[in-house]
């Protein structure tokens, strides 16, 4: 996977404050990716209201900018 951003912290309280939830990262197969971290123990938060298959996954009609929107796999510049 190529490196899009570096986002350096030594400040985390700080940055998570400033940042929130707005960092993402691609990853080419979504699926694989939840059963693979399901796997080494991780979990994923299920919310009330909002549309989630059976693995948590939640995402809006494409090209509508929401944050569940599907979106192109990034290019990096030459």
């Amino acid at each position: 996977m190529d490196l899009i951003a570096f986002v350096p912290t030594t400040d985390l309280p700080r940055a998570v404050a400033f940042y929130g939830s707005v960092l993402g990262w691609y990853v080419p197969d979504i699926r694989a990716t939840i059963a693979e971290l399901t796997s080494r123990g991780g979990t994923f938060t299920r919310y009330d209201g909002m549309p989630q298959d059976s693995l948590g996954v939640w995402t809006t009609p494409p090209a509508t900018g929401s944050p569940g929107s599907p979106i192109p796999t990034p290019t990096p510049s030459p």
